[in-house]
């Protein structure tokens, strides 16, 4: 295709590109990311002529490209995508190249060998919301590619794009590897994204109140019957960023979302909230609320009645007077836990203890304010998991407060799943999963209450009611890595790798430099058998990480070292897990582990007891350390083995099939 003359304008098909995930890979790795960038110009280059195509320009990773012929543009779309596909096959998760590709069919002006003009826009527009390896065209597009083009297209409905005045319908190719996962034009309006609120107020510092205010209305959200609220850990991923709402929907899969903003100053809120409909982006229904502080309850419970109204979900009896009940009359109490639960999102150890402050300082402000015991139990737990408090007192004092909150408010969905958390640890299994069932019938919409349940279920050695309570989690959490990564491991241990690979590679695209999901990183090669590569990976973790008492990074080493042969460093590993803390959470396990990977039988069995003495011994994985560890069957005949499942009251059989 030949450069025309300047400023003539004429209808061309216009092709974007963009790899997925360079950004944040050029800021980790410069050199692989350009290294990458290479490959995929050398791959990607070729197939432009071959449809006739004129490479316009590049921007950093991305390609624009014009065509004659709409198919043709799709045509070189797919073939693009079908090489890749087949690269990426024998590829692991971190080093697939992955492309988003648009296109669109409209008037261009060129000048000086570029393309410009409102439609040359639109293509840009529509290649964000492509999913990764994806293609997507607009309505012009489809209705010349109609009936001449080889594999389905499915709408997504009408697109408000960015700076375009008129909606644009937008399609998407279903590819054959795709037919599988092929989506809805939109997704299920009961599935709702509570957007972190907007801090607007004078004072930056009152940001914790915004913060609170997301999480209450998550929770009061929850409990309308039908409806289903993603999690706070998923939708904090979009706090400051400026995202489109479509795109939101993709990857939270919610047909509606929540946005919204709070002012405070003095005694006086102003709350601004608006309901949108991700198929077409349309405001169902907003409000401006401006009141005095005392009001918020008010506020909360008027924004679940227009919800529920606005959505069709019924607001039963009990819940409408959940919904309407003032949980306190000391504000400044409110105002403390708000601040609490702000900072107990973040996990990390001295906030937890700022939390835990907090919480008892509200506590003092009123002694009935169920909530604020809850989430002092929280705290507690937290502090024993994240080195604040020794494991022991921390869930000893978490189970004083949770039974607490039960007693003031029986139908606390949180209280009830922490409870079972706490009963899991003392290995109270048949008790723990009442208590998970409880909160999972007050809140099915409650991440954790999925996700605890899945560990107490691995402990109990039903894995595949574990997998369904873990793909549950993600669907009410989908951008957490605490469950994808757990995802990782059972798939992995389970001998589902190509689900655990997809869930590495969506957890690695979501945070890579998360210590946990770098650890599980190298743990998937290490289940993998591929011990070099987890090698490298955890000992660039290890040197991300900060806390020295973290048996992490130190365990995982040893074992990978222990099975690729090289006792020395195993040794090594296991001189500086010894040194930690002896009342570090994880530790005689860690320990127990590597002794087994070593050999040392005696060993294994003196620290795996001394686990469970400490009530830190991990059925879940406990039971197929065979597949864990290599050559360890001999542990799992010895009686010592047996004998610490029946002391636990638990069958040594598991359904792993």
């Amino acid at each position: 295709m030949q450069a025309l003359p300047e400023g003539d304008r004429r209808l061309a098909a216009i092709m974007f590109t963009d790899m997925v995930g360079y950004t944040a890979l050029s800021q980790k790795d410069e050199g692989y990311s350009l290294q990458l960038l290479k490959e995929q110009r050398k791959l990607v280059r070729p197939f432009f002529p071959k449809h006739s195509g004129r490479e316009v320009k590049t921007f950093g990773d991305a390609f624009l490209v014009e065509f004659a012929s709409a198919l043709e543009a799709v045509r070189c779309a797919f073939d693009i995508q079908q090489a890749l596909h087949e690269l990426n096959s024998g590829r692991p998760p971190e080093s697939r190249l992955l492309l988003r590709i648009g296109v669109h069919l409209g008037d261009v002006i060129h000048s000086q060998n570029d393309v410009y003009g409102d439609d040359v826009n639109v293509a840009s527009r529509i290649e964000p919301l492509a999913e990764p390896g994806g293609i997507c065209i607009t309505r012009q597009v489809y209705d010349h590619i109609k009936n001449k083009f080889e594999f389905p297209l499915s709408s997504l409905g009408k697109k408000e794009l960015k700076n375009i005045s008129e909606p644009t319908e937008v399609f998407r190719v279903i590819l054959p590897w795709q037919k599988e996962v092929a989506v809805s034009p939109g997704f299920d309006v009961h599935r709702l994204a509570v957007l972190p609120l907007a801090n607007i107020s004078p004072d930056p510092k009152d940001s914790y109140f915004a913060d609170g205010m997301t999480e209450e209305l998550i929770t009061v959200l929850s409990q309308l019957e039908g409806l289903r609220v993603i999690a706070r850990t998923s939708v904090d991923h979009y706090a400051g960023r400026e995202k489109r709402v479509s795109q939101i929907a993709q990857e939270l899969q919610v047909g509606s979302v929540m946005e919204g903003s709070v002012r405070m100053a003095k005694d006086r809120i102003r709350v601004t909230v608006q309901l949108i409909n991700t198929t077409n982006e349309e405001h169902v229904w907003s409000e401006n609320y401006d009141r005095r502080l005392d009001d918020i309850f008010e506020i909360q419970s008027d924004i679940a009645q227009q919800v529920a109204r606005s959505l069709k979900v019924k607001l039963l009896g009990k819940e409408r007077e959940r919904s309407i009940a003032r949980p306190t009359e000391n504000i400044s109490a409110y105002v403390n836990y708000l601040k609490g639960r702000s900072l107990l999102s973040r996990r990390r150890g001295n906030e937890i203890k700022q939390a835990r402050e907090l919480f008892e300082s509200t506590i003092v402000a009123d002694a009935n304010y169920a909530p604020a015991y809850s989430g002092l139990a929280d705290a507690y737990f937290l502090s024993g998991d994240y080195f604040v408090l020794p494991v022991h007192l921390a869930r000893q004092k978490a189970k004083e407060f949770v039974l607490k909150a039960l007693q003031l408010d029986p139908d606390l969905a949180e209280a009830h799943a922490s409870l079972g958390l706490i009963l899991d640890a003392e290995y109270e299994f048949a008790q723990a999963e009442n208590e998970y069932k409880m909160a999972i019938a007050l809140n099915p919409s409650y991440a954790n209450a999925h996700h605890w349940r899945a560990l107490s279920l691995v402990s109990l050695g039903r894995y595949q009611e574990a997998i369904k309570e873990l793909r549950l989690a993600e669907e009410a959490d989908p951008l957490s890595v605490t469950i994808l990564g757990l995802e990782v491991l059972w798939f992995g241990i389970l001998g589902m790798r190509e689900e655990a690979a997809r869930k590495l590679e969506k957890a690695i695209e979501i945070d890579p430099d998360h210590l946990f999901v770098i650890d599980v990183h190298g743990t998937y090669y290490y289940l993998r058998r591929d011990y070099q590569r987890a090698i490298r990976i955890l000992s660039d973790g290890l040197k991300m990480a900060r806390d020295p008492n973290n048996p992490m990074f130190k365990a995982d080493l040893a074992l990978a070292y222990a099975a690729s042969d090289d006792r020395t460093n195993a040794i090594r590993w296991l001189r500086e897990l010894r040194s930690i803390p002896e009342e570090t959470a994880g530790r005689s396990q860690s320990i127990a582990y590597v002794y087994a990977a070593l050999g040392e039988i005696d060993d294994f069995f003196v620290f795996a007891n001394r686990a469970f003495k400490e009530k830190t011994l991990n059925f879940g994985d406990f039971r197929l350390i065979d597949r864990i560890i290599p050559g360890t069957r001999k542990i799992r005949d010895d009686p010592r083995f047996s004998e610490l499942f029946r002391k636990a009251n638990l069958e040594l059989q598991a359904d792993i099939d």
